[in-house]
């Protein structure tokens, strides 16, 4: 996604893990995303992803700025399918 981050300059993509905050921050390092002021990594609670359906990883939600859900991936996506639908 580094590689496509000027594709999504004008959404903001938010990461959500269950993983370990130190796991998370070494995701972000090493994919450096971490350098990118629209993209940020983020832990989850088990229980509040569930409340949420997030059962597949990953799952991308694209919402619009009405903040309702326009477009929903499960499963491995392409940055440039991901950026056609924003």
């Amino acid at each position: 996604m580094n590689r496509h981050a000027a594709d999504f300059s004008a959404a903001r993509l938010l990461w959500l893990s269950k993983d370990s905050l130190p796991a998370l921050r070494q995701f972000a390092q090493h994919y450096g995303l971490a350098r990118q002021p629209t993209m940020q990594v983020a832990q989850i609670k088990p229980e509040v992803a569930q409340k949420l359906g997030l059962f597949s990883v990953p799952d991308i939600r694209i919402y619009g700025p009405d903040r309702q859900l326009r477009r929903r991936y499960r499963g491995e996506t392409s940055a440039a399918a991901i950026s056609r639908a924003l």
